[in-house]
């Protein structure tokens, strides 16, 4: 599972990047802190989605989680969307084409 770090630059942000190759699944990134908001870009070569869940971090370790797509799923250009909500953790899915998703949390 991926972890978010601190921002060195910006005092109380916490960030996280997490790419994938064509066809697969990122590993979970897991938001075990409740954040004002974060907002998610995606940057894919092909097509990409980003997905979130709200089940126990247990169900996401035994791959029993149901995972939802974002807002901004499915898409083949650099898209960002912020969430005010909780979610238990975001991973990233490569439709085809390397992809890239970046978050910033605070």
């Amino acid at each position: 599972m991926t972890k978010f770090y601190e921002d060195p630059d910006r005092f109380g942000y916490n960030r996280a990047e997490i790419f994938v190759e064509s066809g697969q699944f990122s590993p979970p990134l897991i938001v075990d802190v409740i954040y004002n908001a974060m907002t998610v870009a995606v940057i894919p070569t092909g097509r990409a989605k980003a997905q979130f869940t709200i089940c126990s971090i247990s169900d996401i370790q035994i791959n029993n989680a149901v995972w939802f797509d974002w807002d901004i799923s499915e898409t083949n250009e650099a898209s960002a969307d912020t969430i005010y909500g909780v979610v238990t953790a975001i991973r990233l899915n490569s439709l085809y084409g390397q992809a890239a998703m970046k978050v910033v949390a605070r």
